[in-house]
């Protein structure tokens, strides 16, 4: 009992195991019927210890989003799908922020960061790899980098994003490909870095940094705090060097809703800020936005999420913690009524993240504190935050990811546990859309931390690629295009408009995409003529405007030539009598021939000898042009058919080449055993020979018929002829066998008539009409008696009534069965069979048939004997016997081999030759079942033994510890507590 009790517990936390590790149901535990959050899955990366988030991108064009993680030991890509690594590099860093966007426009994202270490060497400055494999694009050692957030964004719309990095002493603005422009000081941003955007929308990006003030250590030789500076040559705008700032980027939001974007940042003394574009302190709603320190507010270490979380318009902070990552209790603090409007009950080492869980558009936050994650969502009725739910995962990092990683339209939670362990949960709620750049720290250059799509910082649109070239001259007044092309900073869509001075026509469209190149035809073009046009592009935001000139060239002259004169003509489009074009004008020409019977168009010569024989062909009228038009005549072909083929041939005259109105001969000659009969096709009736004009392609079939011919069969005397194949008509060269057969006391003699032979059969080939006679006379001979004695028959060959003298007879002697042949007498004697005898009188034979006598041997495998029913030495054929087997004791009887296949017994058979049977015996074998009431001790063998008759067997009985043998039982017989047990010499 004690040992089954133990398995049953064991079995029982199994399934409490077990069931840790499967999906989690929200709602079945907390009672929210809308949330529903399952494990995908969870796997370590081998990426070591980190300070850092996840990060997802679509790495390799595949429409699903690829998961970097970075640590102490490594950087590695996972399958969205299930975790599985798929590339891992040696680039370490334990706080190693990184951006993925693709700097050199080949559609393959890079990854951009500050590894500490590459192959266990320490390392500074700015590594590029290629997303797709994890192989190095780029590596600055001179770069600026030093666990800090690098800023990306293109500050001059030339598709090729610039690329910004601090570390202590250096901020560095580096191009796509790892080059540096622009270089300037900075004294600490310790784990904080970047953000860039052009704040103020006046088509200038401007950077950000957050480093040590002035107070930490005491400034010049401290830093300068939050810092401004324009980004393409990294001179300071303005700084408040009493701003301590630490792991934390500064955060751009529109906190006054004035359109701007104000700069966000968390003073490291428990204080915040909000600064202008132009650095000033925000004082929307009379509230100055700058305070060192707010009562009841945790120092501000790390990034804080910046969003409306509440639904009452106003954006709010969240924010915990301190520069030793000490867990406190999150704070919500309102930018615009500058207060603190709640505290979350469970402390933590980072600001909480957000993410819709729930698909209401409204935003959760996610507490991930040092027991779980906990979900609390705002209650409108109670104005407090409800705890909804708590997905299973300690230690998860706050800085996780909400994206729809596997494209299945709904959300996924990326969390990693500050180590290289990744888990995946499965949210029951729509994916935002579009897609937030989960690529980019925090979403986005602007830091906020929100899960949601944030386009690339503004600038104006872009006109770029003008065609034709402004100021361009010589433009041709045939119909052209205007091309230009779209480039928006940050990707949005564009409207534009397009209009021409003189009007030769306008365009426009909506929802254009970056990149795009716009094209609109323009017609009704004069000479010698300044055209001006102007292009207008919006994304929304911002508008530009820019207009372009080109002026038109003169008239030209176009003469078409026609070869040979008279063959054809030459149509222009568009026509001009006197052949004056403007310049430019684009010509189509099309060559006609005057007969299309006759006359084809080959090619042309000239300024169009390089279009060959296309037609039509267009000229560019760009200066005078002369075109020659070749026409050839038309060669058609005469296609000659034989039906069926190898039947004859006809002969053309003349053999060709042919042109229109040409009269050709047409003769058709059979081959032997054929005739003609008729023409077909372009040619009727059965004229031969007839003649045929070329005005076209011609196809005639010669229709020949194989002749046929009649066979006659006379017969003289008796007798008949078979005829094979038999026929009314044969064709030519047809053979067919004649086969003469004599009527009985008849003899065929040989053939006559178109044929001289006594050959029989014989065959003959059918070139004409043919007249056989087959001959027989009266056949005058002897007999042949056959008698028999026994059992069987003779064959004779040839089988007659009567013979001639000297023919041949062949007998044969066949026994019937159980019979033999043992000879012959009359007038031939012996065994000899067949035997051939010679007719030179009447003859009278026997053959002598008897019984054939056959043995039976009965051979015994195993311990038994056999009866056999008669027994008897010899058997004739044909005797039914019984055969009986008995086995010795111990033995049983198994089956019969041999001649008789069979498990019968007795069994019958029929003799019919000589015979061998075996009878096969076999041990008998016991069944023994051995086995142990309870579960204290063993039994050794157990279970169900096959014992052979005559056979020992032993058993041992052993206890465990703890336990002894009660009893033993043999067929229900206790025979004590013996710890062995034989049976001896089994036999039942």
């Amino acid at each position: 009992m004690y040992l089954r009790r133990k398995l049953s517990y064991v079995i029982l936390m199994g399934l409490i195991i077990q069931g840790l590790m499967s999906p989690m149901n929200i709602a079945q535990v907390f009672g929210y019927s809308s949330l529903s959050i399952k494990l995908k899955w969870r796997v370590s990366a081998g990426t070591g210890w980190t300070w850092i988030g996840p990060y997802a991108a679509d790495l390799n064009n595949d429409g699903l989003m690829e998961i970097v993680i970075i640590g102490q030991k490594g950087i590695a890509a996972l399958n969205p799908l299930n975790g599985a690594v798929i590339w891992s590099k040696p680039y370490a860093a334990a706080h190693g922020p990184c951006e993925i966007i693709d700097l050199n426009k080949d559609s393959i994202p890079e990854i951009l960061f500050v590894p500490d270490y590459i192959n266990g060497t320490a390392f500074y400055g700015v590594l590029a790899l290629h997303g797709n494999n994890g192989s190095i694009y780029w590596c600055n050692r001179e770069a600026a980098g030093d666990d800090t957030y690098i800023a990306v964004a293109d500050i001059n719309a030339d598709g090729y994003p610039e690329i910004y990095s601090a570390k202590p002493g250096l901020i560095t603005a580096l191009t796509y490909d790892g080059r540096i422009f622009a270089s300037t000081y900075t004294y600490y941003p310790c784990w904080g870095g970047l953000s860039i955007g052009d704040t103020d929308f006046d088509g200038v990006f401007e950077v950000y940094l957050g480093e040590r003030s002035e107070s930490y250590p005491t400034y010049p030789s401290g830093g300068r705090g939050l810092r401004a500076f324009w980004a393409d040559n990294l001179t300071e705008i303005w700084a408040h060097p009493d701003i301590l700032c630490s792991s934390q980027a500064p955060v751009l939001a529109d906190v006054d809703k004035d359109g701007d974007l104000e700069i966000i940042i968390l003073h490291q003394r428990g204080g915040i800020a909000v600064i202008n574009t132009d650095g000033s302190v925000n004082t929307y709603k009379n509230k100055y936005r700058k305070q060192l320190s707010i009562s009841g507010l945790p120092n501000g270490h790390d990034n804080p999420p910046i969003a409306d979380l509440d639904g009452d318009g106003n954006l709010e902070l969240i924010t915990c913690s301190d520069a030793k990552h000490n867990p406190t209790q999150p704070k919500i603090f309102d930018l615009v009524e500058w207060k603190i409007d709640a505290t979350l009950p469970y402390p933590c080492m980072h600001p909480p993240g957000l993410a819709d869980v729930d698909g209401d558009g409204k935003w959760e936050i996610l507490d991930c504190n040092l027991q779980n994650v906990t979900i609390f969502k705002y209650n409108s009725d109670t104005k407090k935050y409800d705890i909804i739910g708590t997905i299973p995962i300690k230690m998860a990092h706050s800085f996780f990811i909400a994206q729809d990683i596997d494209a299945d339209g709904k959300l996924e939670l990326v969390f990693n546990e500050h180590n290289s362990w990744i888990s995946v949960w499965d949210v029951e709620a729509p994916a935002p859309t579009p897609l937030p750049r989960s690529g980019l720290s925090f979403y986005s250059q602007y830091r906020t931390r929100v899960p949601e799509y944030v386009s690339s910082p503004d600038q104006p649109p872009k006109i770029s690629a003008i065609s034709p070239n402004d100021g361009a001259t010589n433009i041709p007044v045939s119909p052209i295009e205007l091309k230009f092309k779209l480039l928006d900073f940050q990707n949005d869509l564009m409207n534009y408009t397009v209009t021409t001075n003189p009007n030769i026509g306008s365009a426009s469209g909506t929802n254009v995409p970056s990149g795009t190149i716009i094209t609109v035809p323009v017609s009704g073009l004069t000479p010698s003529t300044t055209y001006t046009w102007t292009v207008t592009v919006t994304d929304g935001k911002h508008t530009t405007t820019r207009t372009f000139t080109f002026y038109t060239k003169g008239n030209v002259t176009l003469a078409v030539n026609i070869s040979p004169e008279g063959s054809g003509s030459v149509a222009k489009n568009p026509d001009s009598v006197n052949n004056v074009y403007a310049y430019g004008t684009r010509v189509k020409l099309t060559a006609v021939a005057n007969n299309a019977s006759v006359y084809r168009f080959s090619s042309w010569d000239g300024d169009l000898k390089w279009m060959g024989s296309n037609n039509p062909a267009t000229i560019l009228m760009d200066g005078n042009k002369t075109v020659t038009a070749k026409f050839t005549k038309i060669q058609y072909t005469l296609t000659i058919t034989i039906s069926p083929t190898g039947s004859g041939k006809v002969i053309c005259n003349p053999s060709g080449p042919y042109y229109y109105g040409d009269i050709v001969k047409l003769t058709a000659v059979p081959n032997v055993g054929w005739s003609f009969s008729n023409w077909t096709g372009d040619l009727t009736g059965n004229q031969n020979p007839t003649t045929i004009i070329m005005n076209g392609n011609k196809k005639v079939t010669a229709v020949f018929t194989q002749c046929r011919y009649n066979l006659t069969i006379t017969i003289a005397g008796k007798g008949n002829v078979t005829v094979e194949p038999y026929k009314t008509a044969y064709t030519y060269g047809e053979n067919v066998t004649l086969t003469a057969i004599a009527d009985s006391g008849w003899m065929f003699v040989g053939w006559g008539g178109d044929v001289s032979s006594n050959e029989n059969p014989i065959t003959i080939m059918m070139d004409g009409n043919k007249s056989i006679t087959a001959t027989f006379v009266l056949r005058e001979g002897y007999t042949l008696t056959i008698n028999i004695s026994g059992n069987g028959a003779v064959n004779k060959d040839p089988n007659y009534e009567v013979y001639t003298y000297g023919e041949n007879v062949t007998l044969i002697a066949v026994p019937d069965p159980g019979w033999k042949f043992i000879g012959w007498s009359g007038d031939i004697t012996g065994n000899r069979n067949p035997y051939s005898i010679v007719m030179d009188g009447n003859k009278t034979v026997y053959a002598t048939f008897i019984q054939e006598q056959y043995t039976l041997i009965v051979n015994i495998e195993g311990l038994g004997n056999v009866t056999k029913t008669p027994d008897q030495s010899a058997y004739i054929y044909g005797t039914q016997v019984q055969l009986k087997a008995s086995a010795d004791a111990g033995w049983i009887f198994s089956h019969w081999s041999g001649d008789i296949e069979s498990v019968d017994n007795p069994v019958t058979f029929e003799i019919t030759g000589n015979m061998t049977i075996i009878a096969h015996f076999a041990l008998k074998h016991f069944t023994i079942n051995a086995s142990v009431e309870g579960v204290g001790g063993t039994l050794e063998p157990s279970g169900v033994i096959i014992v052979a008759y005559g056979e020992n067997i032993t058993f041992t009985i052993e206890p465990n510890v703890g336990y002894h043998i009660l009893k033993v039982l043999v067929d229900g017989e206790d025979i004590g507590p013996i710890s062995q047990y034989t049976f001896y010499s089994v036999n039942m």
